[in-house]
C-alpha cells in the first residue's frame, strides 16, 4: 500500500511533460488529494492576474505567486498549524519508502487547480471590522474572529466567503466586553439619558444635540448605509469637542477602538482602515493643505456610490482603496468648504461649557454611565436597522417635500432617522417629523453657493487695471460704473464697454430698451487671456469658468462674439443675476 501511495504522490512531482499526442492535457490531472486526508484546512478563494489567493486555518487572507505555491516555507506559512493535512494528502517517500514528509510541489499544483476551478478572485471584495448589509435585509457583524449574521440569528467564524460575494477575513478580534450586547440591547429610558447628556453642550444651532445623537448611530451602523453625512465640530478650547468625541464613540468601544489622530495624512487614513468600517476622528484640523486632503477624503467616504481611491502599483496594477468609514472632525476653525462639502457636511459650533459644580458633577456621572452601556446602545442601533430604514423613508419624504435637494436630503435625512431609531421603539409618521424638523428650523433648506456662484462673486471680486480715485476698481466695481454712466447718458459708458471691458474678456450688451440701464446681460469669453490671468490658480483655470458659469440661472452659450480683438465664443449671464440686492437693498 505504501508503494501505491508513493506513487500516486511521487508521480509528476516536477510536473507532466507534454504528450505529444494529447498536447492540450490539462497539467493538474496529476494533482490529486488522497481522500482519507479529509476537506482542505486552507480555503482557495481563486486566482487573478497570476496571484492565487486563501483563507488560512485562522482566517486570515493570504495571496502568493504561482513561483511560491511550491515553496517549502510559502506552503508551511499557508498552513499554519494544520501542515500534517498536506502530508496526508500528498505524502512524500524516500527511496527506502519512509515518509519524509508533504510533497510541497504537488500540493503547490493542486491549490493551482482549486483555484482555477473557484475562477477569478476580485481582491478589493474584502471587508473588515464593522458592521455591514448583509443580502438578506439584516446585518454582518464583524467582531474580528467571529461574525454575527441576520442581525444576531447566526454567529459563524470569521474567514469566509459568504453568498453576498465578499470574504470577511479574520483580524484582531474585539475584546468580549467591546461586542454589541445583542442579547440586552438600550432601552428607551437609556437612550433619552444620552440625548439629555447631549443638551449639556452649548450647541449654537437647535439641532446640535439632536445631530450628535444621530451621528452616534450611524457610527454604530457605519458599514451598512448607503450616505454617510460627516460632522465637523469647532469651536474654541475648552468648549468640550473632545469629551463629546469620546461619547460618540461610546457604543463602539470608545475613541481607543476608533481611528484616532491629531496629525494624519488622508494616506495614512487611507491605509489604516484596511478594509473595514470603522469611525474616523481627525481632530486639530485647523484650516491647510492637511484639513483640506482630509475633507476631500470624507467626500469620498460620503457615499458608496463613489467608491474609493484608486492607485497603480509600482508594478502598474490597480488598487482600489475602499473608503467606508464615519468621519468625524474636530478644530477651532474650519476650511472654507466647495459647494459639493457643503451638502455632506454638518458644522456644529460649540460655545463654553457650563462651570457650574453641580452640572459638573451630573455631567461626569452621565458620562460614566453612557460609557457601561455602550455596547447596548451598539446593539439598540443593530436591532433597529429595519426601523432606522423605515424612519429614513419618512424623513426623506419630508425633506424632499419642503424643498430641498436631493443631496441635502442625504445629508439631513440619514442623521435624523439614526436619532429617532435609538429614541424610540416605533417608526415616526411624517407630522411628527416636519413639527420636528420645524422646531429645530430646518423647514427650509439651508442656502450655500453653488459652483456657478462662487466663480462669479470670484469673477466680480477680481481687480482690474482701471482706477479711480486713486484705487484699482474691481470687475464688478466697473461693471457698476458702466451701468451708472449709461443711466445718465454719459458717454464714457459706452467707451467702457467697448474698448476696456472686452481688454478683459467681458461686454455688457445688446441694448435693451426695456430696462433703465440699457444693458441686459454681460457677455463673458469662453477663452480669453485677460480671464486667464483672473481665474490663475484657481478651480475654474484653463476655460473651466465656462462651465460653472454656464450653470447660472437663464445663462445661455452664444457667440462667436469679438471682444479685445479675439474672436470667441461666450456665456450670455443675464444681469438680473449679477445686480440682484443683497440684504440691504443694494445692488451692483
Amino acid at each position: 500500500m505504501a508503494v501505491e501511495y508513493q506513487q500516486a504522490a511521487n508521480e509528476n512531482v516536477d510536473f507532466d511533460r507534454i504528450d505529444e499526442d494529447n498536447p492540450f492535457q490539462d497539467v493538474a490531472d496529476g494533482a490529486t488529494a488522497l481522500p482519507d486526508a479529509g476537506p482542505c484546512p486552507v480555503q482557495c478563494l481563486g486566482h487573478n492576474d497570476g496571484r492565487f489567493y486563501f483563507v488560512t486555518p485562522s482566517g486570515q487572507l493570504r495571496d502568493l505567486a504561482a513561483k511560491s505555491l511550491g515553496n517549502r516555507q510559502e506552503i508551511t506559512a499557508l498552513f499554519e498549524t494544520k501542515l500534517g493535512w498536506a502530508g496526508a494528502a500528498f505524502p512524500k517517500y524516500d527511496k527506502e519508502e519512509r515518509y519524509v514528509g508533504p510533497n510541497y510541489p504537488m500540493v503547490g499544483q493542486w491549490f493551482m487547480g482549486e483555484c482555477a476551478i473557484k475562477g477569478i478572485f476580485s481582491p478589493d471584495k474584502v471587508r473588515g471590522l464593522g458592521v455591514w448589509k448583509d443580502i438578506r435585509g439584516g446585518l454582518i457583524v464583524h467582531c474580528g474572529d467571529r461574525l454575527v449574521l441576520s442581525s444576531g440569528h447566526k454567529v459563524e467564524k470569521a474567514g469566509r466567503k459568504l453568498d453576498d460575494g465578499w470574504v470577511y477575513p479574520a483580524q484582531p478580534p474585539l475584546p468580549a466586553m467591546m461586542r454589541p450586547a445583542l442579547n440586552d440591547p438600550a432601552r428607551i429610558g437609556d437612550m433619552r439619558m444620552v440625548y439629555d447628556h447631549l443638551k449639556s453642550w452649548n450647541f449654537l444651532s437647535p439641532a446640535g444635540s439632536h445631530i450628535c445623537l444621530g451621528i452616534m448611530g450611524l457610527i454604530c451602523i457605519c458599514g451598512a448605509l448607503q450616505r454617510r453625512p460627516t460632522l465637523w465640530l469647532i469651536g474654541d478650547a475648552g468648549v468640550g469637542k473632545t469629551e463629546l468625541l469620546t461619547l460618540l464613540t461610546e457604543p463602539v468601544g470608545g475613541l481607543d477602538n476608533t481611528l484616532r489622530s491629531s496629525d494624519a495624512s488622508a494616506a495614512f487614513v487611507r491605509a489604516a482602515l484596511q478594509g473595514a468600517a470603522r469611525p474616523v476622528f481627525l481632530d486639530e484640523m485647523e484650516p491647510g493643505p492637511r484639513a483640506a486632503a482630509a475633507m476631500e477624503l470624507a467626500r469620498l467616504g460620503f457615499s458608496n456610490d463613489q467608491a474609493g481611491v484608486g492607485r497603480a502599483s509600482a508594478d502598474q496594477k490597480a488598487i482600489l482603496q475602499r473608503i467606508t468609514a464615519q468621519f468625524v472632525f474636530g478644530s477651532i476653525l474650519h476650511p472654507e468648504p466647495k459647494p459639493q462639502d457643503q451638502s455632506r457636511i454638518h458644522f456644529m459650533e460649540l460655545g463654553p461649557l457650563s462651570a457650574d459644580a453641580a452640572a459638573v458633577e451630573t455631567f461626569n456621572t452621565r458620562a460614566r454611565m453612557i460609557k457601561e452601556i455602550g455596547p447596548k446602545i451598539w446593539a439598540r442601533m443593530i436591532l433597529g436597522y429595519p426601523r432606522f430604514l423605515e424612519n429614513l423613508l419618512v424623513y426623506q419624504g419630508v425633506l424632499g417635500a419642503s424643498a430641498y435637494s436631493r443631496r441635502l436630503t442625504d445629508k439631513f435625512a440619514p442623521v435624523l432617522a439614526a436619532a429617532e431609531t435609538l429614541l424610540d421603539d416605533v417608526v415616526i409618521n411624517a407630522g411628527t417629523a416636519a413639527d420636528q424638523i420645524s422646531v429645530w428650523g430646518l423647514e427650509e433648506p439651508e442656502q450655500n453657493d453653488t459652483e456657478a456662484d462662487e466663480c462669479l462673486n470670484h469673477l466680480m471680486s477680481c481687480q482690474v487695471d482701471t482706477w479711480r480715485g486713486g484705487d484699482r476698481l474691481t470687475v464688478g466695481q466697473l461693471l457698476t460704473k458702466v451701468l451708472d454712466l449709461g443711466a445718465r447718458g454719459d458717454g464714457d459708458s459706452a467707451r467702457l464697454n467697448e474698448e476696456t471691458l472686452p481688454g478683459y474678456g467681458l461686454k455688457l450688451g445688446p441694448a435693451n430698451r426695456g430696462t433703465q440701464r440699457g444693458f441686459e446681460y454681460l457677455m463673458v469669453a469662453n477663452k480669453h487671456q485677460s480671464l486667464t490671468r483672473l481665474f490663475r490658480e484657481t478651480r475654474w483655470q484653463g476655460g473651466v469658468h465656462r462651465q460653472a458659469l454656464a450653470r447660472l440661472e437663464g445663462a445661455v452659450a452664444a457667440g462667436p462674439l469679438r471682444l479685445g480683438g479675439a474672436l470667441t465664443r461666450c456665456i450670455k449671464i443675464p444681469l438680473a443675476i449679477i445686480s440682484k440686492p443683497d440684504n440691504n437693498g443694494d445692488v451692483l
